[in-house]
C-alpha cells in the first residue's frame, strides 16, 4: 500500500496546511523537472480530504495491525498448539484488502475528477488567453 504521507515527505499528524504546502512546493520542483505528478495528486487527493484521510489512516492502522497479529501468532503457536496461523494470516489479510479496495476505490474517483478538472481549468485559461491576445 502506498505510503501518500511518506509520498509528499510528511509525518501523520500534518496538518491540512502542511498537506498543502508540501504538494505545492513538490509539484513546482517536479514540473520544473518535467517529472511525473500522479503520485503527488493520488496522496493530496487521499490525506487532503478530511474524509478519505480518515479511511486511509484506519487502511493503514488495519495493515499494521494485522502484522503485528501474525508476529504474536507464530510467536503464539508455541504456547498453544490449535492456534492456526495460516487461518489468522488470511483473516488480517481480508480484513486489510477490504480496507484498501475502499480507499483506492475512492483515492481513483477522486484523481479521476482531479484529472477533469485540470483539463477543464487549462483549456478555460487557454481560450482566456486567446481572447486577451485577441483583444491586444
Amino acid at each position: 500500500m502506498t505510503d501518500h504521507y511518506r509520498v509528499l515527505g510528511l509525518d501523520k499528524g500534518a496538518s491540512q496546511d502542511d498537506i498543502a504546502i508540501a504538494f505545492e512546493e513538490l509539484l513546482a520542483a517536479r514540473r520544473s523537472k518535467r517529472q511525473k505528478t500522479s503520485d503527488l495528486h493520488a496522496a493530496l487527493a487521499v490525506i487532503g480530504d478530511p474524509t478519505l484521510r480518515r479511511a486511509y489512516d484506519l487502511a493503514c492502522f488495519g495493515k499494521a495491525a494485522s502484522d503485528t497479529i501474525v508476529q504474536a501468532a507464530v510467536q503464539a503457536r508455541e504456547l498453544v498448539p490449535d492456534v492456526s496461523v495460516q487461518e489468522l494470516v488470511h483473516e488480517t489479510w481480508q480484513l486489510t484488502l477490504k480496507a484498501v479496495m475502499l480507499t483506492s476505490g475512492a483515492t481513483a474517483r477522486v484523481a479521476n475528477i482531479t484529472a477533469v478538472l485540470s483539463r477543464k481549468l487549462h483549456d478555460a485559461a487557454g481560450r482566456r488567453l486567446a481572447l486577451d491576445l485577441a483583444d491586444d
